[in-house]
């Protein structure tokens, strides 16, 4: 049993790194941010800049893929402080993937919240629920359902031996 829920952390948390990665200017890599969108609006007064159209974010071994992603940046530091991203938004990371319909990265209280059809996958383990919250600082994580459905987890204890 220890095993089977260590495996659900790792494949509910397996999804942190890859939101941390794309935010995190002050670490050791140097690997640049690709981000490509069919359009670019950035509203310097208002902080924000918002690709649009098949918009695909690289860096390292992680791509995000989303419809929409806005880039919300604090006014008086100029830092990015949250990522909303929605439309299709798969997350891919080695043989980690994260989808649902909509994202949302808060640096400030470091969490990331993937809503609508949410689901979180390692190889053949698989969480799915209607919301995934992932708190960072405490590395914990919450899978809500809306009131009639249900969370789902499947692991496969052979893939534990990581």
């Amino acid at each position: 049993m220890i095993r089977l829920i260590s495996a659900l952390l790792l494949v509910i948390t397996g999804i942190l790194p890859v939101w941390g990665a794309v935010l995190d200017t002050d670490r050791a890599s140097s690997a640049p941010i690709d981000v490509s969108a069919e359009r670019l609006d950035v509203d310097d007064k208002a902080g924000t800049a918002i690709f649009s159209g098949q918009v695909v974010v690289k860096r390292d071994d992680m791509t995000i893929h989303a419809e929409k992603l806005t880039l919300y940046r604090d006014s008086k530091t100029q830092q990015v402080e949250r990522i909303e991203a929605s439309g299709g938004v798969r997350v891919v990371q080695l043989d980690r993937v994260g989808t649902a319909r909509e994202a949302r990265f808060n640096q400030l209280e470091e969490t990331l919240v993937l809503t609508g059809e949410a689901s979180v996958r390692q190889g053949q383990n698989l969480v799915t629920g209607d919301e995934i919250i992932l708190y960072l600082k405490e590395n914990r994580s919450l899978v809500k359902s809306k009131e009639d459905g249900r969370v789902r987890a499947v692991f496969f204890p052979e893939q534990e031996q990581n």
